[in-house]
């Protein structure tokens, strides 16, 4: 079971890109009708390329051996062609590699921007760049700290990077989503979702099967994120007198 948590955090951090369109909400055209076409067209196409992909080099490589690799592809390609395949593919995984970092920060870079806009985080990330009008500072800021992480060993940082979102964004946003139906049926929602609520429980079970079967530092440093997330909220909410300090709406800027 465990082996099967570990195996299925990293498969679904090869699908983390398909949610990237949500950041770029207000940024699209017919957000109803893109976001949810996006989301599902993109997690279909890694879905079948995925599934192709791991075919074609059991197909070729016994899976022990792909298990034991460390360049599984590279080996894969080498075997079959010979050894510039090999190193032609490293080059190509490397530029794909450059591909993926470009769209992430351009997707990411909009967290801390609209945080600032809302005023729940600091106000230089959210000025926007005089010619090119897109949030510099904020994309200087993630572009940072994926250099500071990348001098990091790889699986540690995709196992902590997930850990910490489970509870803070995909729990919290299946909570969310669920309360909001049922406590505020009067709010606008343009976004629907099939067999409501099969879909939240499937996911809220999965995240939750991932989380608890992780290593317990991993455990730990995921509710360690929640904790400090909410002190830091608790300390915003009362210098700007908001929920649960005031009723403002709108917290002043920071």
């Amino acid at each position: 079971m465990s082996g099967v948590s570990s195996t299925t955090l990293f498969a679904m951090y090869c699908y983390l890109g398909y949610y990237g369109v949500c950041y770029l909400g207000d940024e699209v055209i017919n957000p109803a009708r893109t976001v949810p076409r996006s989301v599902l067209l993109s997690v279909a196409v890694v879905a079948l390329m995925n599934l192709l992909f791991c075919l074609s080099i059991v197909g070729v490589m016994p899976w022990r051996e792909v298990i034991g690799s460390e360049f599984v592809v590279c080996e894969f390609m080498q075997r079959i062609y010979g050894h510039w395949a090999g190193a032609a593919i490293c080059l190509l995984m490397i530029w794909t590699s450059f591909g993926g970092i470009y769209a992430m920060l351009l997707t990411y870079s909009r967290i801390p921007y609209a945080a600032a806009r809302d005023g729940n985080f600091f106000r230089i990330f959210g000025r926007l760049h005089a010619q090119k009008d897109f949030p510099h500072f904020a994309l200087l800021l993630m572009g940072g700290l994926a250099t500071v992480a990348s001098f990091l060993d790889l699986a540690e940082v995709i196992t902590a990077l997930i850990m910490a979102r489970i509870l803070v964004q995909f729990v919290a946003q299946i909570i969310g989503l669920m309360w909001l139906r049922s406590r505020r049926p009067e709010v606008k929602r343009p976004f629907r979702m099939m067999l409501y609520p099969v879909p939240c429980a499937v996911a809220l079970c999965g995240w939750m099967f991932i989380f608890l079967m992780a290593p317990p530092k991993y455990i730990v440093f995921g509710l360690l994120s929640v904790v400090l997330g909410c002190l830091v909220f608790l300390a915003l909410a009362r210098r700007s007198r908001i929920w649960p300090f005031g009723r403002q709406e709108q917290p002043a800027p920071i």
